[in-house]
């Protein structure tokens, strides 16, 4: 996401040229992931009995109220405690297999339906695809709506509008952070010095006018 603002918002460039960046960026977060928690951490060595989790990465997991959470030893009782994280969501196999249709049919169409659109409709549908993204959250994720935090609640608000605002601030003064420089509208324009950002339109159309 934070490629894809910057890509398109702060250096002004199509969004059609986003749009794969990010999911090159993806891929690379992705394998990175593998290598750090699947093989460093061992999450993939994952031991099954009956059905059941019974260790992941040589670490022993229990039950507790119905979830598989890793056991630490508490050294003040010398007991067993839970720590809370649910081992069931190390399912990497699983994960993988729910995402290989996605990659292998959805990455071609996308690419596909992204060369015949506009840049303002591949715009208006990564909006629609956030806010679709942003509802279905709170819908299906457990405790959002039933047990509402208020902290996380005024998190969202003041993230997300203070977000809208540095993005604002950025693109308006994005030719002092970038060190471009203005327009001449003079000279011939060639493909290393056309600058593509969002007001450029607006520029020419305000120098061809008069």
């Amino acid at each position: 996401v934070i490629s894809y603002l910057a890509v398109v918002v702060v250096i002004g460039l199509s969004p059609k040229v986003g749009v794969p960046t990010t999911v090159i960026v993806m891929t690379a977060v992705s394998l990175a992931g593998l290598v750090l928690y699947g093989l460093v951490d061992g999450q993939l060595n994952v031991s099954v009995v009956d059905d059941v989790v019974v260790a992941i990465g040589g670490r022993p997991v229990e039950m507790v109220d119905g979830a598989a959470q890793f056991v630490s030893v508490n050294s003040n009782d010398g007991g067993a405690a839970s720590v809370g994280l649910e081992a069931l969501r190390f399912d990497l196999f699983g994960l993988w297999l729910a995402a290989v249709p996605v990659v292998a049919f959805g990455a071609p169409l996308g690419a596909w339906a992204t060369s015949r659109v506009t840049d303002r409709q591949l715009v208006r549908f990564v909006i629609l695809l956030a806010v679709v993204e942003t509802v279905s959250t709170i819908v299906f994720l457990d405790g959002l709506i039933n047990e509402p935090d208020p902290a996380l609640i005024s998190f969202a608000l003041i993230g997300g509008g203070s977000t809208v605002a540095i993005l604002l601030l950025i693109r308006k003064h994005r030719r002092q952070i970038l060190g471009l420089a203005e327009s001449d509208f003079d000279a011939s324009f060639t493909r290393s010095r056309l600058d593509v950002g969002p007001e450029f339109q607006s520029q020419l159309d305000e120098e061809t006018s008069t």
